[in-house]
């Protein structure tokens, strides 16, 4: 992800602790640690892309809820939602975790799920384009 959105964008910043291969385009700054471990108080994105390895009923809160609350929400969030067995499921099925970060995204975002041809059976991405809120300009 990293890399393509190098392309289209003019700053990327890419979280995983491990090394991003090499060459590391210009514009991508690297903070090589878990996103537990970031704090992006004072930051403000875009994008939000995550492709990380963790359970779906994880991705708001290591995602969106640690945003920071005083910036613009990111324009387009892109999650891939990848299929986990384990007690923190809740007795949910796969479809029904992801129905859960649907919800917590549709007030702000209009959201769509899709299985991309790089995605494991296992796996889903998940779309959500921020809704533009009109001001009122006293027009009926």
């Amino acid at each position: 992800w990293s890399y393509c959105l190098s392309k289209l964008c003019s700053s990327v910043v890419a979280i995983d602790p491990g090394k991003l291969a090499d060459p590391c385009p210009s514009n991508v700054l690297h903070w090589r640690r878990k996103v537990e471990e970031c704090d992006f108080t004072g930051h403000c994105f875009d994008i939000l892309v995550c492709d990380m390895n963790i359970p779906v009923q994880s991705l708001i809160d290591l995602t969106m809820r640690k945003l920071d609350p005083t910036q613009q929400l990111p324009s387009l969030v892109v999650l891939t939602a990848k299929r986990f067995k384990g007690p923190d499921t809740k007795g949910k099925t796969f479809e029904g975790l992801i129905e859960d970060v649907v919800s917590a995204l549709k007030q702000q975002y209009i959201v769509t799920v899709v299985h991309l041809i790089s995605n494991k059976s296992s796996e889903r991405t998940i779309i959500a384009k921020k809704i533009k809120r009109q001001r009122d300009h006293g027009m009926p």
